[in-house]
């Protein structure tokens, strides 16, 4: 469960390594985002040996795709994770990287991210 001012670490290869969340995409009045979906954030730390793609103090849309929260599938399955993690995508919806590092859900297949599913190693 991700909310105002929340942290993520990104498992990417996009140079950015925590993002603060500032806003939950979706309906006006949504405060909660949970697996696959979007939220706005600004970069708080970033990689310094790879070559700058991202910048602190800019607005990036993030993929939830890791929440410390369980999350209940339609199944009766709950999973969780050890950390929230998010992935950086451009204004287009595209990926801001070329690997994923980690594990990811199979939610992100009903909201069609099958490019991010195509570069996981491993989907849970």
């Amino acid at each position: 469960m991700i909310q105002l001012r929340s942290k993520l670490y990104i498992v990417d290869n996009s140079g950015a390594k925590i993002i603060r969340c500032i806003k939950v995409i979706g309906k006006s009045n949504q405060k909660y985002g949970y697996i696959s979906d979007l939220i706005w954030g600004t970069v708080k730390k970033s990689r310094l040996k790879v070559k700058r793609k991202v910048y602190k103090r800019v607005l990036y849309k993030v993929i939830i795709i890791q929440t410390k929260k369980e999350y209940r599938r339609l199944n009766g399955e709950i999973i969780r994770f050890p950390l929230n993690a998010g992935i950086l995508i451009d204004n287009s919806n595209k990926l801001m990287s070329t690997r994923i590092f980690g594990s990811i859900p199979r939610e992100l297949r009903y909201k069609n991210y099958l490019k991010t599913i195509s570069l996981a190693a491993k989907i849970i």
